[in-house]
């Protein structure tokens, strides 16, 4: 939580995102108007947590503000990475939701995307352009390759199977990897260690 808030905290005073391997990327202008992330709420289940938090009015501004589900989406990235740096400390006899946040970013912009290429011209053209591309290519690949990591550990998932399973869906990366230019890895492995 310390690590997740930290990020927020640095994000706000960088006017830019901070990466786990060093360097950062500058933020969209907050006057960008790109289509309500709260438009996919109704892909998952109402009653999860992180729908209820990142995507239902009345939670986050990632509902509102794609700029903001960015900001979620990078400080879960900072948060399973340092847990998973970590690991030798945490508590082997509990399992912890470590993964869970991750995997449901990653499921909530992959929706945003496949929503956008098919209802909103704008923000899809809005994607494209070259300091937003970079940004977004650059969360996801940092995602991938965080999540994947943690796939050795399978006490750090809680409830991920459901993202995990969105995820790992071709349809639902189809517009996501047209975007990429190459097709969103499944974390595989973290399939046989999900609890949900």
């Amino acid at each position: 939580t310390a690590v997740h808030e930290a990020v927020h905290m640095l994000t706000e005073q960088l006017d830019a995102y901070p990466l786990i391997d060093g360097g950062q990327i500058a933020r969209i202008p907050a006057l960008e108007k790109f289509a309500r992330p709260g438009k996919i709420a109704g892909q998952f289940k109402r009653s999860d947590d992180f729908v209820k938090t990142y995507l239902r009015p009345g939670g986050a501004s990632s509902a509102d503000d794609f700029t903001y589900l960015l900001d979620e989406f990078n400080a879960y990235v900072h948060d399973l990475n340092t847990a998973i740096q970590t690991q030798s400390i945490a508590p082997r006899d509990v399992r912890l939701g470590h993964r869970d946040g991750m995997s449901a970013m990653m499921s909530f912009l992959m929706a945003y995307v496949a929503m956008v290429e098919q209802e909103e011209p704008r923000t899809w053209a809005g994607l494209y352009r070259p300091d937003v591309k970079h940004l977004v290519t650059t969360l996801w690949s940092e995602a991938e390759r965080t999540i994947e990591k943690s796939c050795a550990i399978p006490r750090y998932s809680v409830d991920d199977a459901p993202f995990l399973t969105h995820i790992c869906t071709p349809a639902n990366g189809r517009a996501l990897g047209q975007f990429l230019g190459r097709a969103p890895r499944c974390p595989r492995a973290c399939l046989g260690t999900a609890s949900g």
